[in-house]
């Protein structure tokens, strides 16, 4: 009787750990996805912004960007502990699975599009030499 209460107080105990965690994750990578979806929000608002035409306008418009891109990078160590607290949930589930893989940092390196470097370097090299 007593190594069934045992049993019962270890899976108890385990499952504590895993709410625990879970909900460390979850809130962790809550946060990260917003200020993620921020980061977003103002990349689509400068492409869909007009093209300044003027050498200052632009260069005002470069720094911008490389001001955007450093916080984003300055989130890596945010993205890092986000995996650590996914690595330390002792059951995952598809559900979690999915939430670190919205924010993980290989996801932001395939997505491509406005904020990858090569496209952003082309549009102003391409603007800066019709001036």
């Amino acid at each position: 009787m007593n190594r069934l209460f045992d049993e019962w107080e270890r899976r108890a105990a385990l499952e504590e750990e895993r709410r625990s965690a879970a909900a460390a994750f979850a809130e962790r990578a809550a946060e990260l996805e917003a200020s993620l979806a921020e980061y977003e929000r103002r990349v689509v608002k400068a492409c869909k912004a007009p093209l300044p035409r003027d050498p200052e306008g632009l260069g005002a418009m470069v720094a911008a960007h490389k001001r955007l891109e450093a916080e984003v990078q300055a989130r890596e160590p945010d993205v890092a502990q986000v995996k650590n607290l996914f690595a330390a949930i002792p059951q995952k589930t598809p559900k979690e699975q999915a939430k670190l893989d919205k924010v993980s940092v290989q996801d932001l390196s395939t997505r491509g599009g406005p904020i990858g470097q090569a496209d952003s370097q082309y549009k102003f090299q391409s603007i800066f030499e019709t001036f």
